[in-house]
């Protein structure tokens, strides 16, 4: 069985309190990570153990089967509604794709719509769509749950028209300091060029920024960036970070350019100028040249292309290399590999 944090803990109780003021449809809000599929099977948990249905609608298969790993870690038994799968409707929770649930419910009739006293909508800030509106409206009168981290939408459409109340969890940063997430750690363009962009009011014209900074130029490359910063961790990469933008219609540009980590004030945070660090990096090139066999030069260019000056002309004793110092290398290698295919190809 999972043990619930105390912050979930809250979460229920405020949603508790929530519905006995008379609120029928509640949005709990929940930032990634804060566990919201968790609170939302306690919740269905009390509602069997109440003697009611529950249906859980979500639009995605790999959230569907989260939802269902959820649910057997609180040790409710439930049905699926989603191809591939064996349905099991006589269960009192059934947790249905959205798709599969209008296409077999309420477009063909191939099943009866699931009985339900309650409704959790998984990614709620969909809930304005069509179908989902649809499906919503065919169980009037029942108290309705929404799930996201998102409570807005990209369109401008307003939750107000189907939720009534709001229970909020920690954010983020209060999550960060109770232990329960990592801090973040951001690289980013340090030197964007915002040369010709005006000011006002002492910030920058957000049109003329959006404009200078939106564009298909893809600043390093993802792949020799992981290398040096990955440490080779599992990695989720976002091609379009909570927007979604026209498709161009040239391909994807890689402009050279360089990541560096940055602060919350997207000032370059970390930046390696102490003399004994930039002596260590020297001994460890000069160690990768001698395990490779590569010519005396090799370590002198790749400092300068690190550090953007020579080293000194006395060398230190080569030093076997870091994991990091190997990835920055490797990437380097990648990116000139790439710089010479664009070569081959203009």
């Amino acid at each position: 069985m999972t043990e619930l944090r105390d912050y979930q803990l809250d979460v229920i109780e405020k949603y508790r309190q929530t519905a006995a003021e008379g609120k029928r449809r509640v949005i709990v809000v929940a930032p990634t990570g804060a566990g919201k599929t968790h609170i939302a099977a306690a919740v269905i948990k009390d509602a069997v153990s109440a003697g009611q249905r529950v249906l859980v609608l979500a639009h995605r298969r790999e959230i569907l089967l989260q939802t269902a790993s959820k649910l057997a870690a609180h040790g409710v038994d439930h049905g699926l509604i989603q191809a591939g799968e064996a349905p099991r409707l006589g269960k009192a929770v059934q947790v249905a794709s959205i798709p599969i649930l209008w296409s077999w419910a309420m477009r063909t009739r191939r099943i009866a719509p699931p009985p339900a006293d309650l409704l959790v909508v998984d990614e709620c800030h969909h809930a304005p769509a069509r179908t989902w509106q649809k499906i919503i409206a065919s169980y009037p009168g029942v108290p309705l749950i929404g799930l996201t981290a998102t409570p807005c939408r990209s369109d401008g459409r307003g939750l107000g028209g189907i939720f009534d109340a709001i229970v909020e969890c920690p954010q983020v940063a209060e999550l960060i300091e109770q232990k329960h997430l990592v801090r973040t750690r951001t690289y980013a363009p340090i030197d964007p060029d915002l040369k010709g962009v005006q000011t006002r009011v002492g910030d920058y014209v957000e049109t003329q920024l959006a404009e200078r900074m939106d564009r298909i130029d893809l600043i390093g490359d993802i792949v020799s960036h992981w290398h040096r910063y990955g440490e080779h961790r599992r990695t989720v990469t976002c091609a379009a970070c909570g927007f979604l933008p026209k498709r161009p219609s040239e391909p994807i540009v890689f402009a050279e350019g360089d990541l560096a980590l940055v602060d919350r004030q997207k000032r370059e945070a970390l930046r390696i100028s102490d003399p004994h660090e930039q002596m260590r990096w020297h001994a460890m090139l000069l160690g990768i040249a001698g395990d490779r066999g590569y010519k005396s030069g090799w370590a002198a260019h790749k400092f300068k292309e690190k550090f953007g000056w020579w080293p000194p002309r006395t060398p230190p004793p080569a030093i076997k290399a870091s994991p990091e110092c190997l990835s920055w290398v490797r990437s380097r290698n990648i990116a000139w590999a790439k710089a010479r295919e664009r070569a081959g190809a203009a």
